[in-house]
């Protein structure tokens, strides 16, 4: 959809003159009473679309998607977005990636922050791909986006491209986790610890925080003695977090017990401990 067309009047009111490629099934083509295009839906760029007939018959078998097309990188202005949310937390003046302000906003920093995230998942997907790795519907849909036209999308990919930065900034928190325990255990030596009530001595290594349409947490980053990889996560609205915070960043031992379970991510094990206690400092 080019967001940038003339626009043409119909009676007194003003209209927006749009091209819509494969209009959405279900939407709605409204107008913010100023010309604009008006949000409508959850999406981030706002459900803008006509009701067919098709649509009123409800056919199901088939899809149709409505494409966007910008004068811009659309992960530049997803880049810049999060620039702005970074700079201002708590300020929603910007609620969508068709925002013209966010268009205004976008500089060479946040292009060229598109390019790095682009060639880190370009990449990352051939790896796992070459490990014959099964791709989820995510990086399949995620795959398709990064290969694609820069500067088109589909509405409904409108999610991932808003939490894109986010996700590649927690992929390289965990890349540099991985490469401080190149010699962690197997999975088949983590198997002693599964399921048993069990006492760690561990050395903080670095916290991030994880946000998808899942969870929203915290989490904190551990090794113990023999390198094995321990993550603890914590609700980011806990009242006693600061206490934690402070006690993660400052002490270089922490002596905690908990139920440990065996977890990966990709190819990478590690344990999560559940309903811990912190023993002593």
């Amino acid at each position: 959809m080019q967001l940038t067309g003339q626009h043409t009047t119909m009676g007194t009111q003003p209209i927006p003159s749009i091209s819509i490629t494969n209009a959405n099934s279900g939407g709605w083509f409204q107008s913010n009473g100023s010309g604009g295009i008006a949000s409508v839906g959850s999406s981030g760029f706002g459900n803008v679309g006509i009701q067919s007939l098709d649509d009123l018959l409800g056919h199901t078998h088939y899809k149709k998607y409505e494409i966007y097309e910008f004068d811009d990188d659309v992960l530049a202005i997803s880049c810049a977005w999060k620039r702005l949310r970074d700079a201002t937390p708590g300020d929603f003046s910007h609620n969508r990636l068709t925002d013209k302000t966010l268009f205004n906003s976008v500089n060479s920093e946040d292009r060229e922050f598109a390019k790095i995230i682009r060639d880190h998942y370009s990449k990352k997907l051939m790896m796992l791909t070459l490990k014959g790795t099964q791709l989820t519907s995510f990086r399949k849909d995620l795959n398709i986006f990064i290969h694609g036209d820069s500067n088109r999308a589909t509405d409904e990919l409108s999610p991932l491209i808003y939490r894109l930065p986010e996700f590649y900034e927690y992929d390289i928190k965990l890349e540099e986790i991985k490469l401080s325990l190149e010699d962690r255990p197997n999975k088949t030596k983590l198997e002693k610890y599964h399921g048993k009530q069990i006492s760690f001595t561990l050395s903080p290594i670095t916290s991030v925080k994880k946000h998808n349409k899942r969870m929203k947490v915290m989490e904190y980053w551990f090794k113990e003695k023999s390198n094995t990889p321990v993550l603890i996560q914590l609700d980011p609205k806990n009242p006693l977090l600061h206490i934690w915070d402070a006690l993660f960043t400052s002490e270089k031992v922490l002596q905690i017990s908990g139920l440990p379970f065996i977890k990966h991510m990709d190819d990478f094990e590690y344990l999560s401990i559940k309903n811990f206690k912190l023993a002593k400092i």
